[in-house]
């Protein structure tokens, strides 16, 4: 078995290395797409791809004995792992998570998916509004009970005014893209 700290940079960090009957077995951390991902290969054979989580690892219902006499309560795919190799393999996805979140990259599409979130939420609150209104409309009665979807309304536009005074970068980038968008579709 080989363990080594993982570093998320574009070449694929061996994490975990044992044989097995079918060959040998090899666990690597690296990038996909930007994101860090775990990469399963068996015989020198890409099997399968995960995005980097710590629940990744999935407990076995009964504990299982490999040939070689270890005994494994996970597994990733399919292959079982001890309990070292699980604790080895959990810290180099956390320390990918955490390296990955730390580069600007990363901040800047979670800055950009808490902006999304909070227009979504102004613009569920408008609906809800909305679906108000129409209620009161088919049931034939008077506009009653605005005032707390009024509010809510103005509680999500001013969350968002907020973070747009808190970020203005983010809302620099997302004009920066949509004149993009407009310049190459200008002619579609």
């Amino acid at each position: 078995m080989e363990n080594k700290t993982a570093r998320l940079n574009n070449t694929p960090t061996n994490i975990i290395a044992k044989q097995t009957s079918k060959g040998e077995a090899t666990i690597r951390i690296g990038q996909y797409c930007g994101d860090p991902v775990i990469w399963f290969d068996l015989a020198g054979r890409n099997i399968s791809c995960w995005s980097c989580s710590p629940t990744l690892i999935e407990t076995l219902k009964t504990p299982i004995t490999t040939k070689s006499g270890e005994l494994c309560h996970h597994k990733i795919g399919p292959l079982p792992l001890t309990d070292s190799e699980t604790e080895t393999l959990r810290a180099a996805v956390i320390a990918a998570k955490e390296e990955h979140e730390a580069t600007p990259e990363a901040k800047t599409e979670k800055l950009r998916n808490q902006r999304r979130d909070l227009a979504c939420g102004v613009a569920g609150a408008v609906d809800d509004l909305g679906a108000h209104r129409e209620r009161c409309y088919r049931q034939d009665t008077e506009f009653y009970g605005m005032a707390p979807f009024e509010a809510r309304i103005i509680s999500a536009q001013k969350a968002l005014a907020e973070f747009d005074a808190a970020h203005p970068e983010v809302i620099v980038e997302i004009k920066a893209e949509q004149a993009e968008a407009t310049a190459r579709n200008m002619w579609n």
